[in-house]
């Protein structure tokens, strides 16, 4: 049925390029594009390059490799983190294993060729390398300890990559949700077939073969040679230096290549040219095409996974594409394969990172100045959709000319997304992450209002469009003209995805998004706070601590805070001890919030005592007292479920 609906959607659809794309086209866009973002201080270096057909057309430096030396980009020689462009590198290895004999099928298990980690069954079936590379396996997705500052031995030993086993969380296959976890195991995979380094297996099979000469897959704590050192703007226009973070050894499978721009030129043209004309290519032809070949995603009208790359199409136009993140730097790679031609840029950008106390209270350094313009950083999902508008015309919507539409109620709801963590106190990430939650609302004359946005009108059975959505250069890809939505087996709504469909946000009551615990947390907590009134509560005879509870409880949600987000020193702060897994803080923050649950529980008996023992009677106004400490001992124990969906209860 979708299939038949996808080609009446496609139909109408034109693939003609609004600029054709040239170097000297894609120059002049790239030019225009950079000199403005730089005046708004937007960007600190980028680098861009562009093949066409089978040539590097077009590679330039913007900006600075130093912002503060005043060293100038080299698209030859400065070196850029491309962050999970680096999982395209993984698969490309999967893929030439597959070419030479060494892995019989992408649907096989995992763990046959697995020997430091076993993965678990799920339903007694084995989880395969196919859904390990299409982001299907249904693992939680981690950040903790994801980089290192310390030198490690590898290949890491089996105990330390079995202690990076998350938990499976939805049935493999269900849903295509962008992980990590997935493209880390797959490096190991590696590994373990041909017994050695994935640093070394990427420099003797990709980077040697296609001459990528200042290519490196950084398994050190230290930067490389020639990389470039990024900055992000203060509001009043000062430059501060992105702290480095290095990958650590078991996660640089999914983002630890530093890599120049020509070098990723050639890359492209290895993948562009497929193993057809090559006299010496990475892997055959059929290896290329399982490579670039939609084999998951969540909807025909979303984009879908090959092996790893995001398999799209921009108004029939197909793309082989994949971007890649990592704080100071983010990165694009767009392949049309149908037109020769691949652009790769990669920008050093990024809000500067400031103590959060001092976010919160405020500074000199914080207040604009007068004649000093800082504009938020670029993204690169803003800049690919630029780069797609500019040469490929605006996104055009799909349209079914005849269909019966559903009733916009039943798709109102939040729908939370599944690339995340769930088992551990990252969840507590959600409550502030622009990729978390997608609240869908109806709009005033018909139609949906997602995330504030819209009225997105259906044009097809579950499928939305906006026209008056646009993805902004500093925009995530939520920003999107495009949501579908699926049913489960059932016909209920299940989940939505949008136009890149990276994720699926599954729709979830009020008790399942996260926004609630965090509004809780909030009110309760500001609550709380009135409990050091209770300090000047008269005494109750025989029982010292019931005045002194409530205070205690105050005190401690008022440390709690205290103690992830104060007392860093400059270059410092939490983001740093989650990603370096230093475990102290979080270790303390959950010990206080089981002491809190557990003086709560207390508190609730404290407050049934008041009233069967009358405490306070013989005071004027004793009741009030007794109905504000009651309200307390409730406003504790409401904490409780808040601290449980957190995961920050037991051991």
């Amino acid at each position: 049925m979708w299939l038949l609906i996808t080609a009446c959607l496609t139909a109408t659809v034109t693939a003609q390029p609004a600029v054709e794309m040239t170097p000297a086209t894609v120059e002049a866009w790239a030019d225009a594009l950079f000199a403005k973002a730089q005046e708004g201080k937007r960007y600190s270096g980028a680098v861009v390059s562009f093949v066409q057909d089978g040539e590097i057309a077009f590679s330039k430096g913007y900006g600075y490799a130093d912002y503060v030396a005043g060293t100038p980009v080299d698209p030859a020689a400065t070196t850029f983190r491309i962050g999970s462009i680096t999982k395209t590198f993984t698969a490309t290895a999967i893929a030439q294993l597959i070419d030479r004999g060494m892995i019989g099928s992408l649907d096989d298990a995992a763990n046959q060729y697995l020997k430091r980690l076993q993965l678990p069954a799920s339903d007694g079936k084995e989880i395969t390398l196919k859904q390990l590379i299409t982001h299907t396996a249904g693992f939680e997705n981690l950040v903790f300890n994801i980089a290192t500052d310390k030198t490690l031995k590898t290949p890491l030993s089996a105990e330390e990559v079995q202690w990076y086993l998350p938990e499976l969380v939805n049935d493999p296959g269900r849903y295509a949700s962008y992980n990590n976890f997935g493209t880390a195991v797959l490096g190991i995979v590696v590994e373990d077939i041909t017994g050695i380094p994935i640093a070394d297996y990427f420099e003797q099979n990709i980077f040697t073969p296609l001459a990528m000469n200042h290519s490196i897959l950084n398994m050190k704590p230290t930067p490389t040679r020639g990389l470039g050192v990024s900055y992000g703007f203060l509001p009043n226009g000062e430059a501060m230096k992105a702290p480095h973070r290095s990958v650590h050894p078991f996660h640089a499978p999914i983002g630890g290549i530093n890599a120049t721009a020509e070098d990723m030129a050639r890359y492209m043209i290895a993948h562009l040219d497929a193993g057809v004309s090559s006299p010496d290519p990475l892997m055959g032809p059929a290896a290329f095409s399982l490579m670039h070949t939609r084999h998951a995603g969540n909807h025909e009208l979303s984009s879908g996974f090959g092996m790893i790359f995001f398999i799209w199409d921009w108004n029939g136009q197909k793309m082989i594409i994949h971007g890649g993140d990592w704080p100071g730097t983010h990165s694009g790679m767009v392949m049309f394969p149908d037109l020769n031609a691949g652009i790769f840029f990669s920008l050093m950008a990024d809000y500067a990172e400031v103590p959060i106390l001092e976010s919160i209270m405020g500074s000199e350094r914080l207040i604009p100045v007068e004649g000093v313009v800082v504009d938020t950083p670029l993204s690169n999902a803003g800049v690919i959709v630029d780069f797609l508008e500019y040469f490929l015309g605006p996104s055009i919507a799909p349209r079914q000319t005849s269909f019966k539409a559903g009733d916009p109620a039943e798709y109102v709801g939040s729908y939370v997304g599944q690339s995340a963590a769930h088992t551990t106190m990252g969840i507590m990430l959600n409550f502030t992450n622009p990729f978390g939650t997608v609240h869908v609302e109806p709009a005033e004359d018909g139609g949906l209002m997602i995330n504030g946005k819209g009225p997105y009108g259906e044009i097809a059975p579950g499928v939305f469009w906006s026209d008056s959505v646009q993805m902004p250069l500093d925009g995530f890809f939520l920003d999107s003209p495009l949501f579908v939505f699926s049913r489960d087996e059932h016909g209920a709504v299940d989940y939505l995805s949008p136009q890149i469909g990276f994720d699926a946000w599954v729709k979830k009551g009020p008790l399942g998004v996260p926004s609630t615990y965090l509004t809780a947390w909030a009110i309760l907590f500001l609550f709380l706070l009135s409990g050091l009134l209770c300090l000047f509560y008269p005494k109750v005879q025989g029982n010292r601590a019931v005045k002194w509870l409530p205070p205690v409880i105050a005190v401690l949600l008022i440390v709690m805070p205290v103690i992830l987000l104060a007392g860093y020193a400059e270059g410092d702060g939490v983001v740093n001890h989650l990603f370096f897994g230093r475990s102290g803080r979080f270790v303390w923050f959950a010990v206080l919030a089981n002491l809190v649950a557990v003086l709560s529980v207390f508190g609730g008996w404290f407050a049934i005592r008041a009233w069967k023992d009358h405490y306070w009677a013989g005071r004027k106004l004793g009741w009030v007292l007794r109905v504000h400490y009651t309200l307390l001992s409730l406003a504790a124990l409401l904490l409780i479920p808040v601290f449980n969906y957190s995961n920050l209860l037991g051991f």
